[in-house]
């Protein structure tokens, strides 16, 4: 078990993590997915839209740091081999893993290794005011 091997889903939830929400419909009630926003988990589609729109710079926040945000065919890495400009939202990502250290500890391992190795961060305060967003401690998500 390793920060890019992070094994089973780790919170403390007795109830299975997954199909909380049907894909591609929302994140949480607050974000609405409207009409003109592309949802896609295709590379190849995100790709062909970042082209027809002539957009370099891309604005990266999500679940799981060490996988999908920074590894699928949409996520930083490509995004870099592909000549985008990705910066990731650093306080609106978590990891996935199982370290007794906490996901506050692995998310900040994971961000450390995307500073250093792929592209510049940015707090949610820094593109919008206000305080940068923070799990609650007790949260289920902390």
């Amino acid at each position: 078990m390793s920060l890019t091997d992070p094994g089973t889903c780790c919170c403390t939830s007795p109830q299975p993590c997954g199909d909380r929400f049907r894909a591609w419909t929302r994140q949480i009630p607050l974000i609405e997915v409207l009409g003109d926003d592309a949802v896609t988990d295709d590379g190849q589609e995100l790709l062909n839209l970042l082209a027809q729109y002539s957009i370099a710079d891309v604005l990266v926040m999500g679940v799981h740091a060490n996988a999908c945000v920074l590894g699928r065919p949409y996520g930083i890495r490509q995004l870099t081999y592909l000549g985008k400009r990705p910066v990731l939202c650093r306080d609106l990502t978590d990891a996935f893993h199982r370290d007794p250290r906490g996901h506050r500890w692995g998310t900040e391992r994971v961000i450390a290794h995307i500073e250093r190795r792929w592209c510049p961060t940015v707090t949610s305060d820094q593109l919008v005011g206000g305080s940068p967003f923070e799990f609650v401690e007790n949260s289920e998500l902390a």
